[in-house]
């Protein structure tokens, strides 16, 4: 056999060998032999086809070794190569056995169909192995272990198509590895983290055609925040400065909502950058900073969160320091802080439906609903108390709650008084009773704690305790308030539709301190508070009024309509300080009408000149009767026509000397009115006669006459 050189220069081709013929045992050294000039010289043997290349120098010229086995008896071949034996059986045409070949060279196999290879283990296996021809399925092909400085990996089929790489070496030259979509996952395969590794920017997710966002990075970058994850506290130094801890966050690259979102770390800080501007408020944030993120306060509030985390707020005071650390933004765990932050502020939100309303006697309705606890959103049942029930809850003795089941009707006569009986409204007092939901379905009726008026009840609100199972998945829906012994609600109010705030009392008889004298816009029933200013009484009518003190100053005073036997007169201002006096009539008594010097005097009544002013003679005259006339200066005369009526005459004096230099004269001249009998004079003045004033009384045929001293 003769190998001969490919083209290529790198080929050589071991000549086609048919070997036929019966198998057999032969003795050692049969076979073919290599004689140092690449030709290969066949020795008789029998059974054994030896092909001896120890002397061959493999790796050089001698690039691959070729073998094609056309032999339809069993043959085993025994190659050796660089010093390396291994023998076994063939399999004759089926296929071949037990080849074995040098570290540096190459072996190619050209098998028959469905032929079965076998590489047995060595320490110097083949570094590379190409495979021509059928390889069965479900079976393992066996590459070797791993050694230092080999690339020799094991795929192992599972049996589902899918191949596990193990013993991994490390490799110098850049290598693509194609990998079936179902064929690796996460598990299997260390990114690691140096440049050039894969990262989530190559990492495709699912989309449709066309879309902007399509890898796990994009994800990150559209559905996250920049903030706060862990660290970054504000210290306190004492001495008007403040240290920041290094810390973790979120933090994107430039001020925009799609970003590039980055993890980033920060380290610690307490120099110049944060150093704090004295009696104003310092906002303390990590800023990107190109790329190196930094600790920073300033005096201004920023408004790009996206390239901005915060940290916190310092009020500085001197060395007085207000830390605010909880006002930062957190992003790390944001649904479950949702979640929480839900539960404890609005465990339960109503989206439509659980409306109470009243139906038949004393019974209630609630409508379905949808509501949402926390993120999880949850329906409820429509409930007729006609049909349905409901559980009563009021306090038990000495704690804990006492459950009345089964119940339909609203208790329109007990209220809950804390002693673990119930107690009996007052008459005309009301009762609340609490109405809950259970996401179950379930409803519960509280009774309310108070035996209250109307305005005290619209006043209630919701108990602090109440039992477990509303603690752990009931929600108030609403109250109903009734008043003892009705047979209807007075009214109902729902969770959501009212606020459980103060209302207006529909009876004002059930408003609280009625009695206290609080209201000080308000006039008293028993006077004893005065006005503050006018009152303007439009067209009202003021009746009964009974007048002792004071005066009245403007405007016309209405005393009332004239009625037969009755003295009733009109007094109106005619806006001149002047009062006429009309109205008076149908009356045969007079009565007599005493004007004081100090509130009436002659400046203020004009009697007039023309015909028919007020005279003396204009006052009709009775059997009998008094006249009294106050003045301080003047001469007054009686005309005749008051004659034939007896005549009282009173004169009020007051001070006198204050108006006369001279003697002050009351003079009655009886010649001018003789026909006038006068029965009585008297003159009262407010001074010692004797002393103060000199009366001189002129009278003609006149008893009875007398002066009176106050």
């Amino acid at each position: 056999l003769t190998l001969t050189q490919k083209s290529d220069g790198k080929w050589y081709e071991l000549a086609r060998m048919d070997i036929s013929g019966s198998t057999g045992t032969g003795g050692a050294g049969a076979g073919w032999v290599h004689d140092g000039t690449k030709v290969f010289t066949g020795l008789p043997g029998s059974g054994y086809r030896d092909l001896d290349l120890s002397a061959f120098v493999v790796g050089e010229a001698l690039v691959m070794l070729r073998v094609i086995n056309t032999a339809t008896a069993t043959v085993d071949y025994d190659f050796k190569a660089d010093g390396i034996s291994d023998e076994g059986q063939g399999e004759g045409a089926a296929g071949l056995n037990n080849l074995a070949a040098s570290r540096t060279g190459y072996v190619v196999l050209e098998t028959a169909s469905n032929s079965i290879i076998e590489w047995r283990t060595g320490s110097n296996q083949a570094t590379d192995i190409f495979l021509e021809g059928y390889i069965a399925s479900s079976t393992a092909i066996q590459l070797g272990t791993n050694t230092a400085g080999d690339y020799v990996a094991t795929l192992t089929d599972s049996g589902s198509s899918t191949f596990v790489i193990l013993n991994s070496g490390t490799e110098n030259a850049s290598v693509t590895i194609s990998l079936n979509q179902d064929s690796i996952d996460d598990e299997h395969i260390n990114w690691g983290t140096s440049t050039g590794q894969v990262s989530a920017a190559d990492i495709p997710m699912d989309a449709l055609s066309g879309a902007s966002f399509t890898t796990l990075q994009q994800m990150q970058n559209v559905f996250h925040s920049a903030g706060w994850l862990t660290g970054g506290n504000i210290t306190d130094d004492g001495d008007g400065t403040i240290t920041v801890a290094l810390g973790e966050g979120l933090i994107r690259e430039t001020n925009d909502d799609t970003a590039p979102m980055f993890f980033t770390h920060w380290p610690a800080e307490s120099g110049a950058n944060v150093n704090l501007t004295d009696n104003d408020i310092n906002w303390v944030y990590v800023e990107y900073n190109s790329g190196s993120p930094r600790v920073i306060a300033t005096n201004t509030e920023r408004t790009d969160f996206h390239t901005n985390i915060l940290l916190g707020l310092v009020q500085a005071s001197g060395t007085t320091l207000h830390l605010n650390t909880v006002d930062k933004h957190t992003v790390g765990d944001h649904a479950s802080r949702m979640i929480r932050r839900l539960k404890d502020t609005m465990a339960f939100s109503q989206v439509t439906g659980g409306i109470i309303s009243a139906t038949g006697t004393l019974n209630f309705q609630v409508t379905a609903g949808d509501f949402w606890q926390g993120l999880t959103e949850f329906s409820t049942n429509a409930f007729d108390s006609g049909s349905g029930t409901f559980n009563y809850w009021h306090i038990a003795s000495p704690t804990g709650f006492t459950q009345i089941a089964a119940q339909q009707a609203i208790d329109a006569t007990q209220y809950d008084d804390g002693d673990g009986i119930l107690g009996v409204l007052s008459n005309n007092k009301y009762g609340v009773h609490w109405v809950y939901m259970e996401v179950d379905s379930d409803i519960d009726v509280l009774y309310g704690r108070g035996d209250y008026t109307l305005s005290e009840a619209e006043d209630a609100q919701p108990p602090a305790s109440v039992p477990e199972p509303i603690t752990t998945h009931g929600f108030l829906i609403g109250k109903i308030i009734i008043k003892k012994s009705d047979s209807a609600f007075t009214q109902i109010e729902s969770t959501f539709q009212t606020t459980f705030t103060g209302s207006i009392a529909q009876d004002h008889g059930n408003l609280a301190g009625l009695t206290d004298d609080d209201h000080t816009q308000y006039l008293l029933a028993d006077g004893s508070r005065a006005l503050a200013g006018a009152w303007d009484m439009a067209s009202q009518t003021l009746t009964n009024v009974n007048i002792t003190s004071g005066s009245w100053t403007g405007g016309a005073i209405t005393l009332g309509s004239y009625t037969g036997g009755a003295y009733v007169y009109t007094l109106e201002d005619s806006g001149s300080s002047t009062f006429n006096i009309s109205g008076l009539g149908g009356e045969t008594a007079i009565g007599t009408i005493e004007l004081n010097q100090d509130s009436v005097d002659d400046e203020h009544i004009n009697w007039g000149a023309g015909v028919g002013p007020v005279d003396i003679a204009d006052v009709p005259g009775g059997t009998a009767g008094v006249y009294t006339w106050d003045f301080s200066l003047g001469t007054m005369t009686v005309p005749s026509r008051l004659a034939n009526h007896e005549k009282h005459f009173k004169f009020n004096l007051f001070n006198p000397n204050s108006i006369f230099d001279t003697d002050t004269q009351v003079c009655f001249e009886m010649n001018l009115i003789a026909s006038i009998t006068i029965t009585r004079v008297e003159i009262t003045c407010d001074a010692d006669p004797a002393t103060e004033v000199n009366i001189d009384l002129k009278f003609l045929l006149m008893e009875n006459v007398r002066v009176i001293k106050y």
